[in-house]
């Protein structure tokens, strides 16, 4: 459209031009002023131009351009569009005047009347707390007694150069609180061994456990492996304690350790006869896992080489 526009202009535009010169034409007035030579008059040294007497030059014929009459106008033009044709609704809606307001409103709530209690409770202080009158008394601890014939000091136990590699102490039973050692007066039996290092040699290896190197334990048998209690095996006292068997003779000599095995430490010593010292051992030994709450402590006999 813009360029089709654009056309016409031009056209129009050459048009009036040459329309004015073909009237600039008619009444006789040059288009453009003589130059010197081409015609006669004052000043002019070529006598035979246009206006002159002389031969001059005769300028170049016009050929003008045919008249342009315009762009073409449709002599059948559309007739004008009015736009869409707006029908009135026979039928319209009636004027909204809005919401119809109450003239009468309610009056304002002020909310449920609270009235005061007559006979409020009193003041609950709480439950009455009465001081026990019998107290229990304070728990020291396990009464340790001196051992009225202490032996003498031992450097330490002698390791063998190559012992067999040991597993930790398992713990075959859960912990349980109420459970505590009861003594048990051993019966008379034929074997003994007059030092420990023979009942040691005398464990077969594969129930043999030395712990550190300081301490020996023996692994009870697999039909005995849930027993407590006394138990007579081979014609030799034992106490089956979380599945070891710990010497129990009222005549052979024993020393039972009483070791943390969180540190791996000995917390206390008991020597005498093996049923004695490990009375002693397991009664110290529940008292401090009553206090634990754990099983923490344990009793095992020195390990001897000698």
């Amino acid at each position: 459209m813009s360029k089709n526009l654009t056309k016409i202009v031009q056209r129009v535009s050459l048009a009036s031009i040459l329309l004015l010169a073909l009237t600039s034409m008619a009444m006789g007035e040059p288009t453009r002023p003589n130059r010197p030579g081409n015609g006669g008059g004052i000043g002019n040294h070529n006598p035979g131009g246009n206006g002159g007497h002389g031969p001059g030059i005769n300028p170049r014929p016009s050929n003008p351009r045919p008249h342009n009459p315009g762009p073409v106008i449709n002599p059948n033009p559309r007739p004008h569009n009015p736009g869409p044709i707006v029908r009135p609704n026979p039928n319209p809606r009636p004027h909204n005047p809005g919401p119809v307001i109450n003239p009468n409103p309610r009056p304002h709530n002020p909310g449920p009347i609270v009235r005061p209690n007559p006979n409020p409770r009193p003041h609950n202080p709480g439950p009455i707390v009465r001081p026990n009158p019998n107290p229990r008394p304070h728990n020291p601890g396990p009464i340790v007694r001196p051992n009225p014939n202490p032996r003498p000091h031992h450097p330490g136990p002698i390791v063998r150069p190559n012992p067999r590699p040991g597993y930790p102490i398992p713990h075959r039973r859960p912990w349980d609180s109420g459970y505590h050692h009861r003594p048990y007066n051993p019966s008379y039996h034929n074997n003994h061994y007059s030092r420990p290092w023979d009942y040691q040699n005398y464990i077969p290896y594969e129930r043999r456990y030395v712990h550190m190197g300081r301490w020996i334990f023996e692994r009870a048998i697999d039909t005995l492996a849930d027993y407590v209690g006394y138990y007579l095996w081979n014609d030799y006292p034992y106490y089956i304690y979380n599945g070891y068997m710990y010497r129990y003779s009222s005549a052979d000599y024993c020393q039972y350790d009483l070791i943390d095995q969180y540190e791996n430490t000995s917390v206390q010593t008991f020597e005498g006869y093996c049923s004695v010292s490990y009375d002693q051992c397991a009664d110290a030994r529940d008292s401090y896992n009553y206090q634990e709450n754990d099983y923490r402590y344990v009793c095992a006999e020195l390990y001897q080489q000698y």
